[in-house]
C-alpha cells in the first residue's frame, strides 16, 4: 500500500535513510515540508536520479535501466543516474554534483530508496528558494512507479519531455583532482600547515528533529577530528568547512580529504587501477598502536582519507590502503601512518 506522510510521520521514516550532502544544508532530503503532489513543473524539466540500493553492485544499474524506461513514458528527463554512495561520498563529492548538476540546467532531484520492506521515492528541487518534498513508498517498485504515474496526472503538468534519451547516462565519479595521485605523504607538511575541515552542520532553524540529530552525529565527528591530531607533531589547524578555492589564499596549502563510498567507487574517483577484485585488504592502526590486516569486500561502504595540493590539485593518498568502516577508525590509521612516515 502507497501513502502519502504528514511531516512529522516523514521525519521519523526519514531517520533511518542518512542522507548526508552539503555544506549550505547537509541533509539530502527531510528538511522540507510534504508535498501531496509532484511538482506541476516535473516533466517541463531536467531531473537527476540518486538509486540508493542496499549494496553498490551492478543491480543499481539493473534498476535505473527499469526506471529510465518509466520514466521515458512519463515525460520525466532524468539527465543522469549516480548511485548515492558516490553522490554523498563526503560533504564536497556532494557539492561537486550539485555544480555539476545546475551546469546540466537540472532542475529537480529524484532518489529511488530500496529497503527491507520496499522501495521509497522523494522527488525535490534543487532551487532552495522552492520548499517541499514528494514522498511516496511500497512494497514493490511498479507499484511505486505507479503512483508516480498517478500524481503527474492528478496535477496540471505544463509541458511534456520529448527528448528523453534511449538509455541511463551514469555518472559514477566526477573528477576529484586535477593534478597527479601520489602514493605518498607531502614532506613539505613537516614544515607547511594542514588544513582539517570540520563536518558541515545542517541548518536547524526550521526546527526539524532531522537536523537536531544529523548535529549531534556532526558534533561527535568533529571532536574525533580534533582528538586525531591532539598528538600530532607538526603544524595543523582545524577549521570551519568552507570552500576549497579559497584555501590557498588564506594560506592553506594542503587540505585533508575523505570518502564514504564502496572500495571499487573510491579507488576509481582517486585513480587507483581496476584490479577486478571483489575483496581489498586495509592496514589499519588499532587504538593501541598496532596494525591489523582487514578484508572488505568490493561492495562495502568505508571511509578513504587523503590529503589535497590546494593549488596544483595533486592528491596523496598515502602509502598503504588503510581504509575502514568506521569514521574514528580510518581517521585514526591515516594520520597515524602519516606521522610514521614523517618520523
Amino acid at each position: 500500500m502507497i501513502y502519502f506522510l504528514r511531516t512529522s510521520v516523514f521525519i521519523v521514516l526519514l531517520m533511518s535513510m542518512v542522507f548526508v550532502v552539503s555544506a549550505q544544508s547537509p541533509m539530502l532530503f527531510g528538511l522540507k515540508n510534504n508535498l501531496s503532489e509532484v511538482s506541476e513543473d516535473l516533466t517541463a524539466s531536467r531531473t537527476m536520479v540518486i538509486v540508493n540500493t542496499k549494496r553498490r553492485s551492478i543491480e543499481w544499474k539493473d534498476m535505473s535501466e527499469s526506471l529510465h524506461n518509466s520514466f521515458k513514458v512519463m515525460g520525466i528527463d532524468p539527465v543522469f543516474y549516480a548511485h548515492y554512495y558516490d553522490v554523498n561520498g563526503s560533504p564536497d563529492i556532494r557539492e561537486g554534483y550539485l555544480k555539476f548538476a545546475k551546469s546540466r540546467d537540472v532542475r529537480f532531484e529524484l532518489m529511488v530508496v530500496e529497503k527491507n520492506e520496499g522501495f521509497q521515492m522523494v522527488i525535490q528541487s534543487l532551487n532552495e528558494t522552492e520548499e517541499g518534498t514528494w514522498f511516496a513508498q511500497s512494497e514493490s517498485l511498479n507499484d511505486l512507479l505507479l503512483e508516480l504515474a498517478r500524481s503527474l496526472k492528478r496535477t496540471d503538468q505544463k509541458q511534456q519531455n520529448f527528448l528523453v534519451p534511449s538509455k541511463p547516462e551514469y555518472i559514477e565519479h566526477l573528477p576529484l583532482y586535477i593534478g597527479n595521485r601520489q602514493l605518498n605523504y607531502p614532506d613539505r607538511l613537516k614544515r607547511l600547515k594542514l588544513a582539517v575541515m570540520k563536518m558541515p552542520y545542517a541548518d536547524t532553524s526550521a526546527g526539524f528533529e532531522l537536523a537536531k540529530a544529523y548535529n549531534k552525529e556532526v558534533d561527535n565527528q568533529n571532536i574525533l577530528l580534533d582528538s586525531a591530531f591532539s598528538r600530532y607533531p607538526y603544524k595543523v589547524e582545524v577549521i570551519p568547512y568552507q570552500d576549497e578555492k579559497g584555501l590557498s589564499r588564506k594560506g592553506y596549502q594542503y587540505v585533508l580529504r575523505y570518502i564514504h563510498s564502496s572500495p571499487e567507487a573510491i579507488r576509481s574517483a582517486l585513480g587507483y587501477p581496476d584490479e577486478g577484485l571483489t575483496e581489498f585488504m586495509s592496514q589499519v592502526v588499532t587504538p593501541s598502536g598496532d596494525r591489523t590486516l582487514i578484508n572488505y569486500s568490493s561492495d562495502k561502504r568505508i571511509y578513504k582519507w587523503y590529503v589535497k595540493q590546494t593549488v596544483v590539485g595533486d592528491v596523496h593518498v598515502g602509502r598503504y590502503w588503510d581504509a575502514h568502516e568506521d569514521f574514528e577508525s580510518s581517521l585514526r590509521s591515516f594520520v597515524s601512518h602519516m606521522q610514521q612516515n614523517f618520523q
